[in-house]
């Protein structure tokens, strides 16, 4: 992306920092390595531009063409701005630790939490379901939110156990889903 699409992007504004001692000035749009450590996803900008989300979608990788980018779209046409790693998550250093930066730092530790028979065999959503859960130990903020999408899922985490699952398939069918996922995300 060039210069002039980037300021395009950040509506003209640019931002400079003092990068040595004769105060000479650095527009962040000429250099590429400033901030990156501050870029969690590809929609940030230059400077202080930093994009927020309603929550973090926590998908194993086996249901996301078939169940969590359709689940995605239904939520930002709700009118959510929801966090998809594959498709947001810039990584810059250590996947883990920016997943982890992103849920906490740019969706304030709220996660949706697709619970499916592939769940379990992923490393990256049990990570990130015991990442939140010691985000808000005590569920005072309600920032966890389990969805079921699979009957027979085996064993729920303990870390789960005793939490409101929102059941999609019988949501869905009774036509409680869409108020169900509102209250949710909102609360």
């Amino acid at each position: 992306m060039d210069d002039v699409e980037v300021s395009q992007l950040t509506s003209g504004t640019t931002s400079s920092r003092n990068t040595s001692p004769q105060n000479h000035e650095v527009e962040t749009l000429s250099d590429p390595f400033l901030h990156t450590n501050d870029m969690l996803s590809i929609f940030d900008g230059p400077g202080k531009f930093r994009m927020y989300y309603s929550a973090y979608l926590c998908c194993a990788q086996k249901d996301l063409s078939s169940f969590g980018l359709p689940f995605h779209a239904m939520l930002e046409k709700i009118g959510f701005k929801i966090f998809l790693p594959p498709r947001d998550l810039v990584i810059t250093g250590p996947m883990y630790e920016n997943m982890a930066r992103a849920l906490e730092e740019r969706c304030n530790g709220k996660i949706i939490i697709v619970l499916s028979c592939n769940y379990l065999d992923s490393e990256e959503c049990l990570f990130l379901t015991y990442f939140a859960r010691v985000l808000d130990p005590d569920a005072r903020y309600r920032n966890l939110i389990p969805v079921q999408i699979d009957k027979e899922i085996g064993d729920v985490p303990s870390v789960l156990k005793g939490m409101s699952i929102i059941r999609y398939n019988q949501a869905f069918r009774l036509g409680w889903l869409k108020q169900k996922l509102i209250d949710a995300i909102a609360a």
